[in-house]
């Protein structure tokens, strides 16, 4: 794992279609993100298999997108991304559909809570507070 850079971009925005091909980022998008931000990227060799993208907003990081390709879900990875970001002991935002169970499994057991739903109705809003027990 290491810092996500601009040279990411393209790869990320891979990935993140394969992930997301209903709501995919493009690369200037990501690359966008990336400036504006920071991030972790995981690489299996020459393959990028995950990446989280924070935000540093007033009082609170906004996780902006975190994903892990299908062929390497539950090895841990996403844990490793979101410990990462917990690290910060910073209050942490962020979105997940509802249909992901998995991954609001994983949010939950390291200290986010629901706090809204998405004006589509298709995911939450989940909130962990730098001071969770958990951590």
């Amino acid at each position: 794992m290491r810092a996500v850079t601009q040279a990411d971009a393209d790869e990320v925005a891979k990935l993140d279609a394969i992930l997301f091909p209903d709501n995919c980022f493009n690369e200037r998008t990501l690359a966008k993100e990336i400036a504006l931000g920071f991030g972790w990227v995981i690489y299996n060799g020459m393959d990028l298999v995950g990446y989280a993208l924070i935000r540093d907003e007033p009082h609170v990081l906004d996780v902006i997108r975190l994903g892990i390709h299908p062929d390497f879900q539950r090895q841990h990875l996403g844990t490793a991304l979101i410990k990462k970001v917990l690290e910060k002991r910073q209050d942490v935002m962020l979105t997940v559909r509802e249909s992901n169970v998995v991954a609001l499994r994983m949010y939950r057991r390291h200290g986010f809570e629901l706090i809204g739903r998405l004006q589509s109705g298709e995911g939450w809003v989940m909130l962990a507070k730098a001071n969770a027990a958990s951590w």
